[in-house]
């Protein structure tokens, strides 16, 4: 306690605050007794292999050297990318159609790949504009993405009725 007059900074009453935080159901990590001039061993995570069945697609570098033939080194969203990040993105999930074809196909960045695949990124059939999930908002690099026409040259290319599935299931979510 002190005699200041300003009294918004007070000692905070440690064990106190532990105990409200453990009513409330809340796990803390256990706290590891210091070791004065002991250095921490390193944290190492399991490694090592395991064996998979696994089922490969068929014919997925030929329709990534498709869409690279149709559009460029492209990303259809961010615009031109090296080689190494640009991922050929399928607008009817190849899981469910089994299909190559590259009007239902662009190419993109792998993490905006991701966003699209995880239903946070749409392309508005009307326009070709790029949506953003909401949940995004926080994210500059992803947000000003709203709104971005598709960087690519030739969009009549582009199956809309598949463009247009694909931003009806996807922001249907949102």
């Amino acid at each position: 306690m002190t005699n200041s007059d300003q009294q918004s900074i007070k000692a905070l009453d440690y064990s106190g605050v532990l105990a409200a935080v453990s009513l409330r159901g809340v796990r803390l990590p256990r706290s590891r007794p210091s070791s004065a001039g002991v250095r921490p061993r390193p944290f190492e995570l399991s490694g090592g292999r395991r064996r998979a069945t696994v089922a490969v697609r068929r014919g997925q570098n030929a329709f990534r050297r498709a869409l690279v033939r149709r559009y460029g080194m492209i990303c259809a969203v961010t615009g031109p990318a090296p080689a190494e990040v640009l991922q050929a993105a399928h607008l009817r999930a190849f899981a469910i159609t089994e299909q190559h074809r590259a009007e239902e196909g662009l190419l993109l960045r792998s993490d905006i790949h991701h966003l699209f695949d995880s239903g946070l990124l749409a392309i508005r059939p009307e326009g070709f504009t790029v949506q953003v999930a909401p949940s995004l908002s926080g994210y500059p690099t992803y947000s000003e993405l709203e709104g971005v026409s598709l960087q690519i040259a030739d969009t009549d290319l582009i199956d809309r009725s598949a463009l247009a599935d694909h931003y009806e299931s996807t922001v249907a979510t949102w």
